[in-house]
Parts: structure tokens; sequence; C-alpha cells
């Protein structure tokens, strides 16, 4: 058992980290502020191009109502500061990177942080809906309000359009490892709540782009898991499903019970703890496998684990059914 010394000192490391999180999206925050304000002043400050414009309006030309003469004109506006596509794209590209960095700071917190990091992409999606770097992390924060309610028509939802702004990303970039990997994460999101036929059909896709994502970048947790519960999923598949994979494809897939387990533990040896159902799938296989023992450590494992979010009910009837063997166990 520990000592209260080490407790309080882990509870301090703990309060320490949240902390300086909290400090580091602070000073992010603050310097999108001042960037916003730089970019509005630059909008409305006056100057020879917008006082001598035809209708007398402030407004700033097109690159195209620029002609022969005008063009050191032009140039003077841009070094001052004026929105001429050219060099006022810079500033928007700075302030993307500072919402992407504040994005990936709020994914790390809990429910309520990552919620404002939904909403903050999403306040933002009009703007940069064309970069991919946006587009994937706002799928991310898809699957992350998925995590974060019980209502299952909800969660639904937000993993059907997680998965198109996943899908509209790979359309961007196709060499993108997050890019696949969240699509595959919404996929599989999605698939918790279709049918048999929706499942067989997508069976595929999913497998193909965590391929893709694990190519690309070969050390991702989350990738090696989603690809265990691919390959459980399929190595569990009764008469009538394997009988209509083979309506659907030239070769069905194929898949065993330690191709699975090979999957999940990999997952855990790239993060220990990573996943409190990585660890329940680990024990499942190893109980359906026969190695009783080995099944009832891994379930005490898994249960020592804090819950994260809200499971579906299909990781809620995988701990029910394996507290119960490892009751037994004690």
């Amino acid at each position: 058992m520990s000592s209260p010394l080490g407790r309080s000192a882990l509870i301090g490391l703990a309060v320490g980290a949240t902390a300086g999180l909290g400090l580091i999206a602070f000073v992010i925050y603050r310097e999108m502020s001042r960037r916003r304000s730089l970019l509005s002043e630059n909008r409305y400050r006056p100057t020879a191009r917008l006082i001598n414009s035809p209708d007398g309006a402030a407004h700033v030309p097109e690159p195209q109502d620029v002609h022969g003469d005008e063009e050191e004109e032009e140039e003077d506006v841009v070094e001052g500061g004026g929105l001429q596509l050219q060099r006022g794209a810079e500033v928007p590209n700075g302030e993307l990177a500072l919402l992407l960095a504040q994005s990936d700071i709020l994914h790390t917190g809990g429910a309520s942080l990552k919620a404002e990091g939904f909403r903050l992409l999403l306040e933002n999606r009009a703007e940069h809906q064309d970069n991919r770097e946006f587009l994937w992390r706002l799928a991310r924060a898809y699957a992350d309000m998925y995590e974060s309610t019980e209502d299952e028509q909800v969660k639904s939802r937000y993993a059907q359009k997680g998965r198109e702004e996943a899908e509209e990303a790979l359309q961007k970039n196709g060499l993108n490892a997050d890019c696949h990997k969240w699509f595959a994460v919404l996929t599989a999101l999605a698939l918790e709540h279709g049918s048999m036929h929706s499942k067989l059909k997508s069976s595929h896709l999913l497998k193909e782009h965590l391929d893709q994502a694990l190519a690309l970048r070969d050390d991702d947790p989350m990738c090696y898991y989603l690809l265990g519960r691919w390959c459980y999923e399929v190595s569990s598949w009764d008469w009538l499903e394997r009988k209509a994979a083979a309506a659907l494809y030239r070769s069905p897939p194929t898949c065993t019970l330690h191709d699975a387990l090979e999957n999940f533990l990999k997952a855990e040896a790239l993060s220990p703890g990573f996943s409190r159902t990585a660890r329940l799938y680990v024990a499942k296989c190893h109980k359906q496998l026969g190695n009783t023992s080995e099944a009832s450590s891994w379930t005490r494992l898994a249960l020592e684990m804090p819950t994260s979010g809200h499971p579906g009910d299909e990781a809620r009837k995988l701990e029910a059914e394996l507290r119960l063997l490892a009751d037994r166990q004690v």
C-alpha cells in the first residue's frame, strides 16, 4: 500500500500537470485574441487605396482592380498590413496554427474541455474547411463528443457527422495517417449503431483505412486496438454472417482470435493502460482461448482503471461478463 506522502505527491503532480495545461491553453487563447485584434485593425485601417475607391466605400479592391502604375501602390498597402491575399494569408495561417494547438490541448482534458474544443472547432469551420489538419481534428472532436453522451441516437449522429468530416479530410490528402485513423475510428463508432448488413458492407473499408494509417505511422495504439476489434468481430462471425460476407466479397475476410489478441497486446505494449476496453478484450480473447488465469488477470487490470466517458452497451456487457469471471477467481 502506498504511503500518504506518496499519494499526496501524486495528487500534487496531477494538479500541477492540469494547471500547466490550463496555462498553455490560456496563453494560446490570448495570442489568438491578439492576432484577431490586429487583423481587425488592419481590415479597417484607412489607406489611400480605400479613400480613393471609385464608389467612396471603405473596401479593399480585389487584385484584378490593380493595373499598371498602381503596382507600386499595391506593394505599399501590403507592407502596411492591408488584406491583400498574397501577404494577408500569413495571419490566418498563424492563427490556424494556434487554433490547432489549442484544440490538441483541449482534447487531452476532461469532458468539459473536450466539449470546449469541439465548440471552438465548429465556430471556425467555415474559415478553415479546406484545411485537412483542421478537418481531421474536427472529426476527432466528434469522437470525443460521442464518448461524452449516453444517448444512443446522439452517439449515432456524432459518429456519422464525424465520419463525414474525416472523409472530407481524406479527399484533401490521402497520405495523412491521422486522416485515415480518424476516418477508421468514426467508421467503427458508426458501425456500433448499424445493421448487420451495414457492418459487413463497411468491414472491408474499415480494415483498408486502418492498414493505410499503420503503413504511414506504425506506432499508434488506437489503430492496433481497432484492428484487434476488427479481427475479433470477423473471427466471431456466425454461419449466417459468413454467408452474407461471401455474397458481398469475392474473398471474404478471415481472422482468428490469435490475430485479435496479437493486435490488442500490441496496443497495450505501445501505450500500457491506454484503454480499459482494450484490456477487457485481451481478457475475453484469453477466456475464449481457454486461458482462464490470464483472462482473470487482465480483467482485474482493466477494472482497476477509471472509466472514461460513457461506454456503449457492448462495452458494458463485456465488462459485466468478465467481472463475473474475475470474481470467481478471487
